[in-house]
Formats: C-alpha cells, structure tokens, sequence
C-alpha cells in the first residue's frame, strides 16, 4: 500500500466514522430531545391557558382551605398534574 492509498483509507475510514457518529447523534439525542421539547411546549400552553383563566388563585385557595366548585376544583387538579408534569419531565422555559 502506498502512501497515497493509506492516507485515502485513512480519510475514508475518519468520512464514515464522522457520518456514523453524526447519524447516531441525530437518532438518539436529537430527535429525543426535539420531542421532549415539543412536550414541554405543549404543557407550557395549558398551563398558561389555565393561569390566563386565574387558576392560580384558585390554587391557593385550595391549599388554604377554601371550598372549591366542582369545576373550579377540576381546574385546579388538572392545573397541578400539568405542572407535576412539566417539572417531571424538566422542562425549562
């Protein structure tokens, strides 16, 4: 083997070893975190549709005590299994 013909394997094997990590890197960490990220942003909608409603204040005060109509107490548990959610998943604004 020449010289010539080690350094073309050479660049050969380096081009499809660049091709294979970049292919593993797209399937296995990009498109994952794509994913998660457009579950993050879905999340984030409801939640500030439900904060734009005063869901919050409605929150507190059922944490302090407050009785709750059975669909402003819907909204609250569906307000805290979205934001259970979205710290689970740590998604970060």
């Amino acid at each position: 083997m020449t010289p010539r013909e080690r350094t073309l394997a050479v660049l050969l094997t380096v081009g499809i070893a660049a091709a294979v990590v970049g292919f593993v890197g797209y399937q296995f960490v990009y498109e994952p975190m794509q994913a998660a990220n457009a579950e993050a942003d879905k999340l984030q909608g409801e939640l500030n549709k439900l904060d734009s409603k005063g869901t919050p204040s409605r929150v507190e005060q059922a944490t302090r005590g407050g009785r709750l109509a059975p669909a402003q107490q819907a909204e609250v548990d569906r307000y805290n299994q979205l934001l259970n959610l979205y710290l689970g998943a740590r998604c970060h604004v």
